[in-house]
């Protein structure tokens, strides 16, 4: 099954890019091939179940944000090189997607030379503007301080707040993956 990309799991927790940066070249190349694939209107769903049913909950949240607009601003807090941006250009073909991007400064840097129409930010500072959609896709339960993220992130939500691909757990408080 080809992976979306973006999706490596590591110590994002530490501040530390480093297991990030190692598997950049593998996740670019995964990313390269997501987007030749929307380029030539190739279909998004395969063989990984998991992978179709985040694309269409995405998809689904994405056109309710997007319902009688011609355009809308979404955040992907975590969102690696963007794939979720090309995701949305194929779902939703003519709204136009003001996409931010939250990540790592390394990750950041190989998602502008990716793609540069994306606004990258390597900080929470993005999380004082207002988007239609903010989201988080596998990225939460990286964040030391998740609960005043994601009390932010919902502050500065004009229509959704999508949370997918988030490990939980029953009768504690909180819990740390590393």
């Amino acid at each position: 099954a080809r992976p979306l990309c973006g999706r490596i799991e590591g110590p994002r927790s530490t501040g530390s890019d480093d297991s990030w940066v190692a598997s950049l070249a593998q996740e670019r190349a995964a990313c390269e091939k997501l987007i030749a694939g929307v380029r030539a209107h190739e279909p998004l769903l395969h063989a990984d179940l998991d992978e179709n049913s985040k694309y269409c909950v995405f998809g689904y949240v994405l056109a309710l944000a997007s319902r009688h607009q011609t355009s809308i601003s979404v955040l992907d807090y975590g969102g690696n090189l963007g794939d979720y941006s090309w995701i949305g250009k194929a779902l939703v073909p003519g709204v136009e997607l003001e996409f931010h991007c939250k990540e790592l400064p390394a990750i950041a840097a190989a998602g502008r030379e990716l793609t540069p129409e994306i606004v990258w930010h390597t900080d929470d500072t993005c999380l004082q503007a207002s988007y239609d959609l903010v989201m988080f896709s596998s990225s939460l339960q990286y964040l030391p301080d998740w609960k005043t993220i994601l009390q932010q992130a919902a502050q500065h939500t004009r229509h959704s707040l999508l949370l997918s691909d988030v490990p939980s757990v029953r009768r504690v408080p909180t819990f740390v993956i590393t």
